[in-house]
Formats: structure tokens, C-alpha cells, sequence
């Protein structure tokens, strides 16, 4: 019987010059050196796995036997490995031929009447290695690989007589074929591994149903507006999160024409009355109101109906409305942070500690209100208070520059009331004042606007009404020539009421007096002409006969108040 198992030939070869070494060192004299413990155990473990790798590389000799052997280990392997997949490929097969029956029963019962649609044929097997599709035998497998994967007899005779009959992985084991730490069963593979088996893929039918069908319909009949709010178009598309930004479609047209007059109004609102209300929801509230009972009977009364009856369309318009309040703020601040540096020079060639003092200096008592500061000379006029020149530069960018954007409703306003009132100062003051904070520490560190700056806009709101009510006629004088003065670097002067003061030297009294006589004189001429021309009509009028003698005094009647007039004429004269 052929020798069973696998031969290995290991030379030991170092173990004769191991030997050598040690009778080597023994012969030598006494070592007046001791070497490292550290050196000594990395040569040891150098050794180690010099000697590790010299056993693993031994070459490795296998018999004609156990070559066939595993030749034929192998080909018993691709054979187990060919039935898997023919029989995955049989369960795909079937599942197709499933979904093409359902496919056409469901066509046959769409069609009540339509013409007839190819159906597609069954898919069958045989228990040969083809599969049968519409009446052709199609293989599994190509004809080259069937006969390459079959056993021949011979090779199961020999495989039988030398290592026994059973299972292959306990012959191997037994035997010592291949490597016996692979602990892999050749016949039944395992590797404990539990998959569950996934579910028939189904084919997304292009026909609608009908309740889609139904949706369709409605959607075709409705206006894309109403179709989002009944949610007949799409379910999926209408239905949003309640985190999402509110936009123009989350409302009705007639919600929607509420909505973006309060954006507006709440632009004007913001910028001229008040800018942090303690209550936002009944700031943007009291606005919709303000909008609604201008016209009773209109479309915005009735939708502002709608909207106190229904809280979460209430929530929605707030924070609708709150998108127009930041906005302006966004440009309020983008303003201010420009001018600040430029005005101040910060931070310029300047250190951080420069800066610090120098912002500080500026920031003390609110000196950055005052006009004509000279942050080089550390100066101020406090002549003019609240004469900053950002007031004016703000204002002018923002407002008065704009060509039909979204604070023309401002400019507006703000035309229509002459004048720069006490709590639009007060927001560009804030505003000022934040971006002069954004260097407090020495370097530019960006801050955001938001409602915790209400505190700062109340006390520089209170600071003017301070000044205002004590000094009316200066508040008053303020406010119109700070509008003018606006007004006139946005090129818009125009829209000034110019007082004229030339002309001193004109009579302004005789001019009226001359007015007044000629307008007389020619009302007394009209009344001549006038009872003239009746007398004529009466003597020609028809009546009963007339003298001969009657005709020269009619003639002669008629150029008397001609006469008279001329003489009044030359009097006049």
C-alpha cells in the first residue's frame, strides 16, 4: 500500500554548527567584558526567529498519490461549488417566471377590451443542467465546463482504494491531506455563518393604480395651490417637517397675500417703531391686524380670520414675518461693519493693545455718538450729540440707495414722515456699537446680531428721548434736517419741499392791485356785450307788423352801448 500522509524533509543543519560554537566559546579564555543584557536577549530573539524561519521555509514533497488526490479533493470542490449555483440560478429562474405570470394576469385584467399584449413564456427545468425558457433548452453551464467538472471512474476508483470510502473531510483528517488546522468541510461547507434568505424582488410596475389614477384626475381639475393644501397631488411632496423653512408655498393665495403685506409692514415696523418687542408673536400679530381692518370687506380681513382661528398657520406667519426683521438686520449690520473700521482706522498698523485702548477710549460715555470725532487727536464736539456720521451712512446705503428692492417700503415711509425719528437712530446706534465691540479684544472677532442686543437698543433709545424731551425744538430740527441731509447724498433732493428767496424787489401788492382792476374791466365790457346783443334778438324777433318809419330807430338803437363801451375803454385807458 502507498505510503499515507505527506513527507516532509527538514534539514537540521544548524544544529552540528550550534555545537561547533559552543566547544568554541568553551575553549576560549575568560571574558574580561560582559555584554548587555539587553544585547544578549536581541541576539537571542534574532536566533529565534532566524531558526523559525529557516523550518518554515523547508520545502514541502508530495507523492504522485497525494497529488491526484488532491486534484481530485479539488475537482469534487468546484463540483459543489457548480450545483450552488446552478440551483441559485434556478431560484432566480423561477422567481422571474413568477413575476411574469403576475405580471400578465394583472394585464389581463387592466385591458377589459383593449387588444391582447404579448405575454411573456414560462420558465422551466429539467433535472439535467439546462433550464427550459419558452420551449428552448438553455444550459447552465457551457459544454467545455460540464465535461471538465465530471469525475471519471477511474479517478473514483483510485480515490476509493487508497484512502477508503466516507466523508472526505474525516479521510483527510485521518490521512493527514492539506493542512489539518483548515478545519473546512469539503462536502458540506459551513462556516457558520446564518443567512436568512432575502425576499423576492419585486418589479416596480409603471401602471398606476387606481386610487393614483383618482389623484391624477383631481389634481388635473384643481389649482396646483389647492392640490398641495388638500394634499391630492402628492402626499409625500406636501407633507413637510415642521423645522423647515416656511416659504411662499406652505400658504393659500389669499394666506399668501396676507403674508407678504406683513413681511413688508414688518420691514417699516422694525426699522421705525420698534425694533426688539418684548412679545414678537403679538408684535407680527398686531401687524396682520393693522393690515386686515384697513379693509373690512377685502380678501385680507377674511384671511386674517383664517389665521386666528388656526394656531399653527398663527406660528408659521410669525416666523414669516420674523425672516423680514432679520433680513433688514442682516443689512443694517453689514453696513455698520463696514463703516466702523474705515471711520476709526481699526485696526490699521495698529497693535492689539492700541486698538483695545483706542475702542475703549471711543466706547466710554458713548462717545462714538458724537459728531466730528477725531480718533487720532482723541476729539468729539459735544455740540452734536447723536451727530454721528454712520447714522447718515447706514441709512443712506440701505434704504435711500435702494432701486425697488425689498426696503423701498421703507424708503416710503420713512419720505412720508420728513424726518429720522428716535427709534431708527436708536437702531443704528446698536448697531454701531456692535460692530465697534467686534475689536474690543485687540482683533477682529466676529459676533452675531441678534435679540440680546434689545438691552443696548433700549438704553441708546432712552438716551435720546432723554435729550428730546428736554429740548424739543432741537429734536424736532434734528430729526427733519438728518432726513435732509440724507436725502441729499442719495441724490433724491428732489423730493425736498425747496422754500424760493430771491426776487425780494417785486411789488407784490401792486402786482395784485393791477390784477384785480383788470379783471374788473373786463367783467363790465362782457356785461355791455351781453345786454346788446338781447336788445338785438328782441328787435328782430317776429311779432306783428311794423311801420316804415319803425326801421331807422331800430337801426339806430343798436349802436348805442358800443359807443358807451368805447368810452369806458378810453376811461379806463
Amino acid at each position: 500500500m502507498a505510503r499515507s500522509g505527506l513527507t516532509r524533509s527538514i534539514t537540521v543543519a544548524s544544529q552540528p554548527q550550534t555545537r561547533a560554537a559552543k566547544a568554541a566559546a568553551s575553549s576560549k579564555g575568560p571574558i574580561t567584558r560582559a555584554k548587555p543584557p539587553s544585547l544578549l536577549k536581541t541576539k537571542a530573539l534574532s536566533t529565534k526567529r532566524k531558526n523559525t524561519e529557516q523550518r518554515s521555509s523547508s520545502p514541502i514533497h508530495l507523492s504522485a498519490a497525494d497529488e491526484r488526490a488532491l486534484a481530485i479533493l479539488k475537482k469534487r470542490k468546484s463540483d459543489a461549488a457548480r450545483k450552488a449555483e446552478q440551483a441559485r440560478q434556478l431560484v432566480i429562474h423561477e422567481a422571474a417566471a413568477a413575476m411574469a405570470d403576475a405580471d400578465s394576469e394583472e394585464d389581463e385584467e387592466e385591458s377589459q377590451g383593449e387588444e391582447d399584449q404579448p405575454q411573456v413564456d414560462q420558465c422551466s427545468t429539467d433535472e439535467e443542467d439546462e433550464v427550459i425558457f419558452g420551449g428552448t433548452p438553455v444550459p447552465l453551464t457551457s459544454p467545455r465546463q460540464q465535461q471538465d467538472d465530471k469525475e471519471s471512474d477511474e479517478d473514483a476508483a483510485f480515490f476509493a482504494d487508497t484512502f477508503g470510502t466516507g466523508n472526505l473531510h474525516e479521510i483527510s483528517l485521518k490521512k493527514g491531506i492539506g493542512d489539518t488546522t483548515n478545519s473546512m468541510n469539503i462536502d458540506e461547507p459551513n462556516n457558520n455563518i446564518r443567512v436568512s434568505s432575502s425576499p423576492v424582488p419585486s418589479t416596480p410596475s409603471k401602471k398606476m393604480t387606481a386610487l393614483q389614477r383618482l389623484r391624477q384626475r383631481l389634481a388635473l381639475n384643481i389649482s396646483p395651490s389647492r392640490s398641495k393644501s388638500s394634499g391630492v397631488g402628492s402626499p409625500a411632496a406636501t407633507r413637510r417637517r415642521r423645522s423647515s423653512k416656511i416659504t411662499n408655498d406652505h400658504f393659500t393665495p389669499r394666506t399668501l397675500s396676507l403674508a407678504l403685506a406683513g413681511k413688508k409692514s414688518a420691514r417699516c415696523e422694525t426699522t421705525m417703531v420698534d425694533a426688539f418687542p418684548g412679545d414678537k408673536h403679538k408684535f407680527f400679530l398686531g401687524i396682520l391686524h393693522k393690515l386686515a381692518t384697513t379693509e373690512k370687506d377685502g380678501p385680507l380681513y377674511q384671511a386674517y380670520g383664517c389665521v386666528l382661528a388656526n394656531m399653527d398657520l398663527q406660528k408659521d406667519l410669525v416666523l414669516f414675518l420674523g425672516y423680514a426683521r432679520g433680513g433688514i438686520f442682516t443689512g443694517f449690520i453689514s453696513r455698520a461693519c463696514q463703516w466702523v473700521p474705515s471711520c476709526f482706522g481699526l485696526p490699521g498698523t495698529m497693535a492689539a493693545v492700541e486698538v483695545r485702548d483706542l475702542v475703549q477710549w471711543i466706547a466710554h460715555d458713548g462717545r462714538f455718538k458724537y459728531g466730528e470725532i477725531d480718533p487720532v487727536n482723541r476729539t468729539y464736539n459735544t455740540k452734536l450729540p447723536f451727530g454721528s456720521e454712520g447714522i447718515a451712512h447706514i441709512l443712506r446705503l440701505e434704504v435711500f440707495a435702494s432701486k425697488g428692492g425689498a426696503n423701498i417700503d421703507v424708503f416710503r415711509e420713512v419720505v412720508a414722515a420728513g424726518r429720522i425719528r428716535g427709534p431708527t437712530i436708536a437702531l443704528m446706534l446698536t448697531c454701531i456699537e456692535h460692530a465697534l465691540n467686534e475689536y474690543s479684544d485687540g482683533v477682529h472677532r466676529h459676533a452675531e446680531f441678534s435679540d440680546a442686543a434689545r438691552s443696548r437698543y433700549l438704553f441708546h433709545l432712552s438716551s435720546y428721548n432723554k435729550i428730546a424731551v428736554a429740548a424739543p425744538t432741537w429734536a424736532e430740527n434734528f430729526e427733519i434736517s438728518l432726513y435732509k441731509l440724507i436725502i441729499t447724498q442719495s441724490n433724491k433732493a428732489f423730493l425736498l419741499d425747496v422754500q424760493a428767496d430771491d426776487l425780494n424787489e417785486v411789488d407784490v401788492a401792486g402786482l395784485e392791485a393791477d390784477a384785480v382792476a383788470e379783471k374788473d374791466l373786463v367783467s363790465v365790457g362782457s356785461f355791455a356785450v351781453g345786454e346788446s346783443s338781447a336788445a338785438s334778438i328782441t328787435a328782430t324777433a317776429p311779432g306783428p307788423p311794423i311801420a316804415a318809419t319803425a326801421s331807422p330807430t331800430t337801426i339806430t338803437t343798436v349802436p348805442a352801448p358800443t359807443a358807451s363801451l368805447a368810452s369806458a375803454t378810453h376811461a379806463a385807458t
